[in-house]
């Protein structure tokens, strides 16, 4: 799955790095199933935001932040 993912069509962060990934190497380190293993991430879970830097923590957080208020007005 990710061997095919489009690089065109990732999430592209400011440092140049891709969600995708982070995401991918995330869970490869993982010695458990997590849902990183399916490319979600869970904004609560200290580990996988701990893989981000704090930057882009937080800009996942207000962009995310957005999209959902942004649902919840349709």
């Amino acid at each position: 799955m990710y061997e095919n993912m489009d690089e065109t069509l990732k999430w592209r962060l400011k440092s140049g790095r891709y969600v995708e990934d982070v995401i991918y190497e995330f869970g490869c380190s993982c010695q458990f199933e997590d849902l990183s293993h399916s490319f979600i991430i869970d904004l609560e879970d200290r580990q996988i935001m701990s893989f981000l830097q704090p930057k882009k923590e937080k800009r996942l957080n207000l962009k995310t932040s957005n999209a959902i208020q942004n649902l919840k007005k349709m």
